[in-house]
């Protein structure tokens, strides 16, 4: 048969409509059909599929499919404490929350042991304070658009440590190292934290009871890269110990804290037992009495007493938070 063609009036009132066998509206246009103009093929019913689908084209059909997760929605967190290698931006993620610690430096050492004898230094240049706390690693904070199965290199930084020997007290504890994240656009880098300074670092030997300066803590790391840059906390400083005989009262201080990261994560520091009367009963310390630090956080220095240095420096971390 000829084409058949349908053309309403100009004007109002004058659509084109099309019903069912029951007189329903399957199809209406606009007044004067100029709604429907250039439609060609066949209608055809879209099967809806499961719910909550949507109707999407791909510029020549319509298909019902899922929708896709909303924007800003926290898909996963990958993290990251040790070594180095390459991140893979996971399926679905289009934005990462990044935070890059750096670790923590090493507590400072007590000195060599033996400052006092019978409730009076022998020696005022030996043992005369407590080793001092290492410095936290700095956090740097950024938010990145990605793309999926995109590699990120990264490193985590190893904490600074103290010499952990039977004999040698009188060190600082070392620079935590940095942690980094390098993308497309640049290196995110945590800091390390500083070492902590040991015990006898500035004697002075004028006096048989006047003990010297206190050693410093670690500086906090400092950041960069980020969108935040964030420094740690600086570690505590050793306290000066002293002791009198005769009855009198005697000061025996804890070692000063590590500086404590963004996370957390600072050990406890060597401590000593209240002496008796004779100042002759006093805590033998190991080097588990000063705990060491964790996620960047800084070592807790060493105690005045015999057996106790420097704790190490916790590890850096890398922290990342996926989103659609």
């Amino acid at each position: 048969m000829a084409d058949l063609i349908i053309k309403p009036s100009t004007g109002p009132g004058n659509k084109l409509i099309l019903q069912d066998q029951a007189g329903g509206a399957i199809l209406t246009t606009a007044d004067s059909g100029a709604s429907l103009n250039n439609l060609t093929g066949t209608l055809s019913e879209i099967t809806p599929g499961t719910s909550g689908n949507l109707l999407t084209s791909d510029g020549t059909n319509w298909a019902s499919a899922a929708a896709p997760a909303a924007g800003g929605t926290l898909l996963s967190m990958t993290v990251y404490d040790t070594g180095s290698g390459n991140y893979t931006v996971p399926a679905g993620c289009n934005k990462i929350h990044v935070h890059v610690t750096g670790a923590g430096g090493g507590g400072g050492g007590m000195g060599d042991g033996g400052g006092y004898t019978s409730g009076n230094f022998a020696n005022p240049t030996r043992g005369h304070a407590t080793g001092s706390g290492g410095g936290a690693g700095g956090t740097a904070i950024s938010v990145l658009a990605v793309i999926p199965a995109t590699t990120i290199p990264y490193v985590i930084g190893d904490g600074g440590v103290n010499d952990d020997s039977g004999s040698n007290f009188t060190t600082d504890g070392t620079a935590g190292a940095d942690s980094t994240f390098t993308h497309s656009g640049g290196t995110i880098t945590g800091g390390g934290g500083g070492g902590g300074d040991h015990a006898t670092k500035y004697p002075n030997a004028s006096s048989a009871y006047n003990h010297g300066g206190s050693p410093r803590g670690g500086a906090g790391g400092t950041s960069t890269g980020g969108q935040l840059n964030l420094r740690g906390t600086a570690g505590q400083g050793g306290t000066v110990h002293w002791e009198h005989s005769g009855g009198y009262p005697s000061h025996h201080p804890s070692s000063g804290e590590g500086g404590g990261s963004y996370w957390g994560g600072v050990g406890i520091p060597a401590h000593e037992a209240v002496p008796d009367s004779g100042y002759s009963r006093h805590y033998g310390g190991t080097a588990s009495d000063a705990q060491d630090g964790e996620t960047g956080s800084g070592g807790c220095g060493g105690r005045v007493m015999y057996g106790q240095w420097g704790s190490d420096g916790g590890k850096g971390i890398i922290v990342i938070y996926e989103y659609a």
